[in-house]
């Protein structure tokens, strides 16, 4: 199959939108980004929690009411991230104890079967956690959020921005926070893409992970960041 960009560009000629998300660590959001983010984080990774939980737990009566036990794990997760919030994680390297809950699963944790189910939701929620405390110490602003389009090289992107996207869970991964762009999908943006011979080469760029979408559907998701996309 021809994965070039021109290829892939031809393929979803019917679609009016795209998606790239910006490479660089998020240091600066808007406070009501900020408030609006505290609360969404946690419910996601409970709701992807419960579809591996009813995917993979076959005997559900090991475990507690699926509610019951995500509290007492995260409660948990609370009380493990006490000992290191606050430090840097580096500190930990080369010692005994491994500042991620996850690698306590199975050796001192309430709960550690099935193994694969407890071991996400120790890791889903205690990233949470982390990344709630990243989050309280980024600076509050938008400046940065549509001065990195004011490089010349992303002209054609400025022009046709349609909005912007903070979030923890995109189109094609999950974890940290991710700032996503969307833009109109024209000939002048596709002009754009097609100075990249496929979509992984779009790394290096200043942007990763392209999305193109039907209105809100998502038809192409590439991880350029991992090496794959959903023609693979």
């Amino acid at each position: 199959m021809d994965y070039s960009m021109s290829a892939i560009l031809d393929k979803f000629a019917f679609c009016d939108k795209f998606s790239l998300t910006w490479a660089s660590v998020v240091e600066q959001v808007p406070q009501e980004e900020k408030d609006r983010l505290t609360n969404i984080h946690l419910q996601q990774q409970k709701a992807l929690l419960r579809q591996y939980y009813d995917r993979t737990v076959q005997d559900k009566s090991v475990l507690p009411e699926f509610d019951v036990l995500i509290e007492e794990i995260f409660d948990e997760c609370k009380q493990f991230h006490k000992k290191i919030e606050g430090r840097d994680i580096s500190e930990f390297f080369g010692t005994d104890f491994s500042p991620f809950i996850c690698d306590h699963v199975g050796k001192d944790t309430k709960y550690s079967e099935p193994l694969n189910f407890c071991w996400h939701a120790y890791h889903n929620l205690h990233m949470v956690l982390m990344s709630d405390e990243r989050l309280n110490k980024m600076t509050v602003g938008s400046d940065y959020i549509l001065k990195v389009l004011d490089d010349p090289k992303y002209a054609a992107l400025k022009d046709n921005l349609i909005n912007y996207e903070f979030t923890y869970q995109t189109h094609c991964t999950g974890g940290n926070l991710q700032l996503v762009y969307y833009f109109k999908l024209n000939d002048q943006t596709k002009e754009w893409l097609n100075q990249f011979e496929n979509d992984y080469a779009i790394e290096g760029s200043g942007f990763e992970d392209l999305a193109i979408y039907n209105g809100d559907k998502v038809e192409f998701s590439s991880c350029t960041h991992e090496g794959f996309n959903s023609l693979d």
